[in-house]
C-alpha cells in the first residue's frame, strides 16, 4: 500500500512542476520545456512562416529564436528585429525574421543574440496582421551562427 501511495504522488508531482508557469523579471511569462519551441537553423523560413500565419498555435509557448540583430527607423521610432538572410522568390536576399519588444540593454546592431519571448498579435502596415515577440530573456552570443538559411 504505501509503494502505490509513493508511486502515485511521484506521479501526481511530476504532472504538477512539467505545468507551471514562471513570471520572468520583466513581468513576462516563461513556460516549461514542453511549451518550448526553439527555431531552428533547419526550419527557421518554414517555423517563421507557420507563426506568421497561426499566431494563436504560439501566444502560449516560449519562442527562443538566434539571429542577428538589426534596427529600422521610422517616424523616429526604433524598431528592433532578429533576423536571418534567406533568398527572395526573385532570387535577391531578404531579411526573414521577428521584430521584437525588451526592456533591457539593447546589443549593437550585427551582434548575433538569441532571444526568448511571447508571440503577439499586432496589426501590421496596411492594418495586415502581424506578430512582435515579447523577449523576456536577451543574450548577445560569442559566435555567430549561420546567417543563411534555405529552408
Amino acid at each position: 500500500m504505501k509503494k502505490v501511495l509513493v508511486v502515485l504522488l511521484c506521479f501526481i508531482f511530476s504532472l504538477l512542476s512539467g505545468c507551471s508557469n514562471e513570471q520572468g523579471a520583466n513581468g513576462n511569462k516563461t513556460l516549461s520545456n514542453a511549451q518550448t519551441i526553439q527555431i531552428q537553423d533547419t526550419s527557421f523560413i518554414a517555423q517563421a512562416n507557420d507563426i506568421y500565419k497561426n499566431p494563436d498555435n504560439y501566444k502560449d509557448k516560449l519562442i527562443i529564436v538566434q539571429g542577428l540583430y538589426k534596427t529600422v527607423t521610422t517616424d523616429n521610432v526604433v524598431r528592433h528585429y532578429i533576423t536571418r538572410t534567406a533568398q527572395g522568390s526573385d532570387g535577391k536576399a531578404i531579411a526573414v525574421g521577428f521584430e521584437f519588444k525588451y526592456n533591457g540593454t539593447m546589443p549593437t546592431v550585427d551582434d548575433w543574440i538569441k532571444i526568448s519571448g511571447n508571440i503577439e498579435s499586432v496589426k501590421g502596415a496596411n492594418n495586415t496582421n502581424s506578430v512582435i515577440l515579447n523577449t523576456s530573456k536577451l543574450e548577445v552570443m560569442p559566435e555567430k551562427g549561420s546567417e543563411i538559411v534555405t529552408n
